[in-house]
């Protein structure tokens, strides 16, 4: 008499050489959040929001005035960081920040070229890092987020370093606006 095969237990599709999951058991538990490339926005949907909301920065600063920018594009500035991965943050503050200081400080150019070249790239740092200080999800840690990020980044920047540079700062446009007098309570970010 010859052996009989062993029955085979398995009633799904046959194993897959080349996967490491079986296919009748997939793992339903992930360690980290991936975008899938639905999500990755595309090419110019980070760079061009984000100098927008720079440009209109710098368009609500003196000499323009235009107070009423610094909201909508403060605004889509938040809108962008929503579900970027850091590095992508903070290029996109980074960009932000060119935005709104090469209009706003080219009149440093008058002193030396290559120095106000620096100085921008150095001042829009600081928009950068308060934009990777701000979460991608959820959008009410981003919401509290943000502004303090912004707040804290402008405190910095206008004491540090050598005393800091308050020419170009975010919060000079609203001189002219209706919320001067909400200054009162809390006061410029130079008291900090």
């Amino acid at each position: 008499m010859s052996p009989e095969p062993a029955p085979t237990t398995t009633t799904g599709p046959p194993l897959d050489q080349g996967t490491a999951e079986p296919p009748w058991r997939p793992s339903r538990v992930r360690i980290t959040h991936r975008l899938t490339p639905s999500a990755t926005p595309k090419r110019g949907m980070v760079a061009l929001p984000a100098l927008v909301s720079g440009v209109g920065l710098a368009l609500s600063l003196p000499p323009w005035g235009w107070w009423i920018l610094a909201f909508p594009a403060a605004g889509l500035l938040w809108w962008r960081l929503g579900g970027l991965r850091p590095r992508t943050r903070l290029w996109a503050g980074w960009l932000a920040g060119l935005g709104c200081y090469v209009p706003g400080l080219m009149w440093a150019r008058s002193f030396t070229l290559l120095g106000v070249l620096l100085l921008i790239a150095f001042e829009a740092g600081f928009f950068a890092l308060a934009c990777l200080a701000v979460p991608a999800r959820p959008v009410a840690a981003r919401a509290l987020a943000f502004p303090a990020a912004m707040t804290l980044a402008e405190a910095v920047r206008m004491t540090w370093p050598f005393g800091g540079l308050p020419i170009g700062g975010v919060f000079l446009g609203q001189a002219d606006g209706p919320f001067l007098g909400v200054a009162r309570l809390g006061g410029s970010p130079s008291t900090c």
